[in-house]
């Protein structure tokens, strides 16, 4: 898969080149997660990633992209509103790579590939298909703690979400989005926080919470049994290349 995404990456560019509809740009943000761990999604507990991107307009509509974004990815159980999940104290801290292709639809006439527009903004949607490799997974209980690195292959993700295109200068665009990565293959979501909720990990006896023996056969789950799935929210700067055709003999392309 990487041969084939290598492959993918490198033919893009001078395709998007000579089609001359190509932006490429940077940025990053906070990230998310919800699952076994976090089964509410709480904004008041983010890591943090930066992405880089290849974005190819056909259209003013229909735009693909190759991203790619490194960074955290973590949940504590000590900023969970559930005193059971407290009491547990189990955390994690992912360093997360994916990588994914996608397709963008535009809500509004937005860009052409000569720099003109009849719309400086649109909202938009976009989906697509990519993989997320562990460089390092860092599981806590307490005080302690078990590291593991460099995860072997990937796991396929889909990537989707909405976003806000804005145009700043004639080659410059702002974009921010919101995205979500939902695992395809259930064990391997299910295991991305070190928890499989599907196995009662994450179950307790109440014979470690209260001092009557008589009600210790109860289990309290404090998590829901939900694939594991983390987002991002991204702020991106993006510089396209266009043609600028005039009379001048041999001035028919500007890269910059």
């Amino acid at each position: 898969m990487k041969t084939v995404y290598g492959i993918l990456f490198l033919a893009f560019i001078p395709v998007a080149a000579y089609a001359q509809k190509v932006e490429f740009g940077g940025g990053g943000g906070p990230t998310f997660y919800k699952g076994d761990l976090q089964p509410r999604f709480r904004p008041l507990n983010p890591g943090a990633a930066g992405n880089l991107m290849l974005r190819y307009n056909f259209n003013r509509v229909i735009s693909a992209r190759a991203n790619v974004m490194y960074g955290l990815i973590k949940g504590d159980d000590s900023r969970s509103g559930d005193p059971f999940q407290r009491e547990r104290n189990f955390s994690f801290r992912n360093t997360v790579l994916d990588y994914a292709v996608q397709v963008e639809y535009n809500f509004l006439n937005f860009r052409t590939h000569d720099g003109r527009y009849e719309h400086d903004w649109t909202p938009y949607l976009f989906g697509g298909y990519g993989k997320s490799k562990n460089m390092k997974r860092v599981y806590a209980v307490g005080a302690n703690k078990a590291v593991r690195t460099n995860q072997r292959g990937g796991n396929d993700i889909v990537p989707f979400g909405i976003g806000i295109k804005k145009i700043l200068t004639p080659r410059i665009n702002l974009t921010a989005e919101f995205s979500t990565r939902v695992f395809l293959n259930k064990r391997n979501g299910s295991m991305f926080d070190g928890l499989d909720g599907a196995r009662g990990q994450n179950a307790y006896s109440t014979q470690n919470l209260i001092t009557d023996p008589r009600q210790s056969d109860f289990f309290f789950y404090p998590n829901t049994q939900q694939n594991d799935k983390y987002f991002h929210l991204s702020v991106t700067l993006s510089y396209l290349i266009y043609t600028v055709h005039c009379d001048i003999p041999g001035k028919r392309f500007s890269l910059f």
